[in-house]
């Protein structure tokens, strides 16, 4: 009774997480945006000649040769905070195409609904108990939908690592250019030059932030915009001596000495957690996998020896009681 009770609950929610993600599907299909939203997405969309396409980078050209512009604007969420929050983290993910969002949420539908028609499929053609598909599929079609905000959150988390491994070094050639006499914009120019082969991930937000100048912004503002696009607070950091000094009129190449000596001093703290976070990690392998291992070899033997002597007894009492 318990155990019939039990797969009855097992089917229903299995029914439940299926017809869940189908009615987010078929009301995020059927949802209106704002007028806004649709005449900034119908001059962007459309324009595919002009930058390549998130499909095209991030999921290869499964969607390339399909009219997604109608489907897209309709799967692009209604807040305007929350969409400008998931266009804010594709940036930081280095996804800079206007359609990104909407190939984004492309996606995560795809991940949420193929696993369920799969199961669907697989109770009329494998001979496997359809509960127990159903909910597979259902779980399966849940965790396909976390599973692009997770990889996503993968490649903010690498780029930010590497943008603050690169950060000090070109803070150190910037304090040269400007001590040798040249101008920041002009130091800066030359650093980013210069870094195309050591950090081209750097170097291409450099070249935003020479793009800004030349369009008229000052160069803190243009490192701010760079702050938003990478999220770390380095950047910011950098973002703020370069403003103060230009608005205050201070010495840039002390300001930016003292800059670099404070991101240094940063990365070797974040080396030494991470060293000190190695001797406990490595706690995990050693208990779950060398530990025992260990134990086998040492106590094997011994354990076999002693339950060679625990058979053994019965026989000598045996004999003794013969005797």
């Amino acid at each position: 009774m318990f155990e019939f009770e039990w797969m009855t609950w097992l089917v229903i929610g299995a029914v439940f997480l299926g017809v869940f993600c189908l009615v987010i599907v078929a009301s995020t299909l059927m949802t209106t945006i704002p007028d806004k939203a649709i005449s900034r997405m119908d001059g962007l969309i459309d324009d595919r000649d002009r930058s390549p396409s998130l499909g095209a980078r991030l999921f290869g050209q499964i969607t390339a040769n399909v009219s997604t512009g109608d489907l897209m604007r309709r799967l692009l969420p209604d807040d305007e905070t929350r969409r400008t929050r998931l266009t804010q983290r594709l940036v930081q993910a280095g996804y800079y195409e206007p359609a990104a969002l909407g190939y984004f949420m492309m996606f995560k539908v795809i991940m949420m609904v193929v696993p369920i028609v799969i199961a669907v499929l697989a109770t009329w053609v494998l001979p496997w108990p359809s509960h127990w598909t159903l909910m597979i599929g259902a779980l399966l079609g849940f965790v396909g939908m976390l599973v692009p905000d997770m990889y996503l959150a993968s490649i903010i988390r690498r780029r930010q690592r590497v943008f603050r491994q690169a950060l000090p070094d070109f803070v150190d050639l910037a304090v040269t250019c400007v001590e040798g006499g040249m101008g920041l914009s002009e130091a800066v120019a030359q650093v980013h030059a210069e870094m195309r082969q050591t950090h081209p991930l750097l170097a291409v937000e450099l070249d935003f932030v020479l793009r800004d100048v030349q369009l008229g912004q000052t160069l803190g503002q243009g490192f701010h915009r760079m702050s938003g696009r990478t999220g770390i607070d380095e950047a910011r950091a950098l973002s703020s001596f370069i403003d103060q000094s230009q608005r205050f009129g201070s010495e840039m190449g002390s300001a930016l000495r003292e800059l670099s000596d404070m991101l240094r001093f940063q990365r070797e703290q974040r080396a030494e957690e991470l060293a000190q976070q190695a001797s406990v990690k490595i706690l995990i392998p050693t208990l779950l996998f060398i530990f025992p291992v260990i134990f086998v070899v040492l106590a094997g033997p011994a354990a076999l020896q002693i339950q060679k002597s625990f058979q053994e007894m019965p026989t000598q009492v045996e004999k003794r009681g013969q005797k």
